[in-house]
């Protein structure tokens, strides 16, 4: 990964990083596209893609983002 973090636990995998610019946003991008490339399994079981996942965050501000 680039200057990007990925976040697992259990099933869930999250790709983050923060976005100010273009070079950022392709920097996601890319790795998004590094990890569809491939099958995921936990114990054999490849595991369901989703077509969608929404995480809402509170800012220190306490404003809700996507």
């Amino acid at each position: 990964m680039d200057n990007n973090e990925l976040l697992k636990f259990a099933d869930d995998t999250k790709l983050y990083g923060v976005v100010t610019n273009r070079d950022e946003a392709l920097s996601i991008q890319k790795d998004l596209n590094v990890l569809t490339q491939f099958t995921y399994a936990i114990n054999g079981q490849v595991l369901q893609q989703v077509e969608a996942q929404s995480d809402i965050m509170i800012r220190n501000d306490l404003k809700a983002s996507d």
